[in-house]
Formats: structure tokens, sequence, C-alpha cells
């Protein structure tokens, strides 16, 4: 059996990118699939064909880089209504190369852009998708309406939708979409920290509160730093470091917000790779303050991060942070008010050798529950029953 694997969000970079090739790992350990064709934008096509012999790389050249450089400036709905509609051309050209590649069956890794929802009614072939991100489901009682009807479409002619956790799967089963699967963000493994021996040990350094990620109107530290610099430290005193590149003016408002701050450093940028493991490790807690506006829509590739590195975490007790912290017990809620916020800062300013020892003695159970051999457990016995296949064979690690 050949399938077919292509990321409408056309990313390289971050969560996108570790998510194609978590999705790749995966499908190249089925036993029934015999190739898998990836289809790509990327520059990183080398990388992604070096994790099997099963992999095929087919490069495209349709041009999307403007689409998401235009779609950030659009100021109004209706002009990025047009803008994508503009790109349903190039869409509709991958879909003919889709539909005529020998192919048995179509993955797509993410739900793409309301241009792709509008060329996939072309495929004549059956599909999964990965639904990482819902926020369309919000819009069907608003102007949008005709991307959610869009969106909708899209999944209901899937054969299965992946959703990251089972909060995602609740909301689109009450919008009438039940084949719905839950699959992690990604599995866990146990990994030597190459940036753990420069880390600086000493028991006196500032405790660190470190937030990493894009910023944008959606997902950003404002409420949690506006809180934090109320925070009068009467002992050992608290650092707290942002970076990530700003899609909108929320950066400047950050900037202004902490020009008088001594403990809060901010940097408006993209990280590399080694750069943003480097920062992780180098965090005592992860600070995720992202509200529910953002993660009602999608899960937090930065907490999962957080989990791979074993880091306690800080985040607002909201779905999907409150099912793992009360679960497993590795890192701390707050709530939405000053003194909440600022009982937790000196809570762990106080314990944290403690919380910290706990969570990583804790996070032996996590990474239990989502080592590779039970999550491909899971995404095998979820594309066997997509596909309608009806096999005994055990699957093979």
């Amino acid at each position: 059996m050949k399938i077919l694997v292509y990321d409408p969000f056309f990313s390289e970079i971050g969560h996108y990118y570790r998510y194609n090739k978590y999705i790749l790992q995966m499908l190249c350990k089925v036993e029934y699939l015999d190739q898998i064709i990836y289809l790509t934008h990327s520059q990183l096509a080398d990388e992604y064909a070096g994790i099997s012999r099963k992999i095929i790389v087919e490069k495209i050249n349709e041009d999307f880089d403007s689409l998401q450089i235009r779609s950030r400036k659009a100021s109004n709905y209706l002009k990025k209504y047009y803008l994508y509609k503009h790109y349903v051309k190039p869409y509709n050209n991958i879909i003919d190369y889709i539909n005529k590649a020998s192919v048995d069956f179509v993955f797509f890794t993410s739900q793409g852009w309301y241009s792709f929802w509008l060329a996939i009614k072309r495929l004549k072939k059956e599909y999964i998708v990965s639904a990482i991100l819902i926020k369309p489901i919000y819009h069907k009682y608003s102007i949008k309406f005709l991307l959610y009807w869009s969106f909708c479409n899209l999944l209901r002619k899937s054969k299965m939708i992946l959703v990251t956790e089972d909060c995602y799967k609740a909301v689109l089963n009450k919008h009438g979409l039940f084949n719905v699967e839950v699959l992690p963000d990604r599995y866990l493994s146990n990994i030597n920290d190459k940036y753990e021996k420069d880390r600086n040990q000493t028991k006196d350094h500032k405790l660190r509160l470190v937030t990493v990620g894009t910023i944008s109107k959606t997902k950003n530290p404002i409420s949690f730093l506006k809180t934090f610099l109320t925070l009068k430290f009467t002992e050992q005193p608290v650092s707290y470091l942002i970076i990530g590149k700003s899609l909108d003016e929320t950066g400047s408002i950050i900037t202004k917000i902490i020009s008088r701050s001594s403990n809060v450093l901010y940097f408006d940028k993209y990280q590399t790779r080694e750069a943003y493991q480097k920062t992780l490790t180098d965090a005592d807690f992860i600070v995720i303050p992202h509200e529910e506006d953002y993660t009602k829509y999608a899960t937090s590739g930065i907490m999962w991060d957080a989990f791979q590195k074993k880091k306690p975490i800080l985040c607002p007790n909201i779905e999907p942070f409150s099912y793992y912290i009360n679960r497993y017990k590795i890192g701390i809620l707050y709530n939405y008010d000053n003194d909440n916020i600022h009982s937790v800062i000196r809570y762990i300013s106080k314990n944290r050798t403690d919380i910290v020892s706990m969570s990583k003695k804790n996070y032996s159970i996590l990474f239990k529950d989502f080592r590779f051999e039970s999550v491909y457990s899971k995404f095998h016995k979820t594309l066997q029953k997509s596909l309608n296949i009806n096999s005994n064979r055990k699957y093979t690690i």
C-alpha cells in the first residue's frame, strides 16, 4: 500500500516541523505501508527523506511564502477572504497532482488554510486530516461563517480526524463530527540533554522563569507579565525571560510594559533550534501563559517541549494544561487574579528545589504513558481503522 503525506500549512519551523517528522516516523513503522510519498515545499526535504527508505520526497514549486506574509498584513476579514481566494489556484494544482499520484490514501498533517478548503473539493482520493488547530469551528455564529462551513466540509469528508487532546475531540463532537480520534502531539523519550552540563547549578542564582514561542494577540504573556511586575520580592529575586518573535504589535506592547523593570528581559526574535533547546535547559520553570482564547483552539507545542526537558511548568488552570498538571503533578497551575499568581510565584521561589525534584520524579510516569511504543500502538490501530484494514498481524516496533 502507498500513501501520500502533505502539510497544507507548508511550514518548516517549530511545531509543524516536529509534527510532520513525528507522523512520518509513525508511518514508516507500519508494516503494510510499502511506500510513503512526502509532498513538500520545505527546504528540509533531505532531512525528511533520511528518516526511512520508505519515504520518497517530492518537491513542489507552488509559491506560498507570500501568502503567509500578506495574510498577516491584511487589515480585515474581507481582505483576507479575497487574498485566500487568490491562492486557491496553486492549491488546485497540488490537488490535481495528488489525484494523478499512484497512491491508495492521503494523509494531511494539518488542516491548512481557507484556500486549501476550497481546493479540497477536487480531491478524488480518501484522506485523513490532522486538525491541529480547530479555530474555525468557533466561527459558526459570526461573520466568518463561511470559514466554519468550509472547515467542517473538509473534516466531514475525512475518513478520520486526528486531534491532539480529548478536549478538542469533545468540541468537534458537539458540532456533529464524530470520526475523531486523539493522537498525542508527540511521543516522549529519555535522551541526554547536551546543554545540561553547562547550566549554572548554583543554589543562589535567581529563580529563572522562561516563556518561549511566537507572540501574538491571542498568544502572549501580557496578563501574567503585568501581575509579575506588581510583585515585590522581599527575599530571593525572580527573573523572567521572554523570547519569541512577535507576529503583530504585541511585541511593542511588551517592550513598553517592561521598560522600567530590571527583572524582565524580552527578545523579539526567532531562535535557532540549538538556542531554543539551551533556553529551555537553562530555565527553572517554563511559564506557558496562554489564555483560553488560544488554548481552546490548539495545544501548546511549548508544553510538550517542556515535557521532553522534564521541566516543571507554570500555567493557567485551563484545558489542556490542567489535565496534565493534575494527573502527573509536573507543575503548578494558577488562576487569573493577582493575589493567586503572587502566592504561586512566592511558593515556587521558596520551594523550587523540592518542586523541581518532585516534578522530575513524576515525569517518569508521564514518559511511560507517552513512550514511543504506547503512542505508536494507538496510531497503528487508528490508521488500521481508517483504512478499513482487518488484519491480525501485530504491528512492528
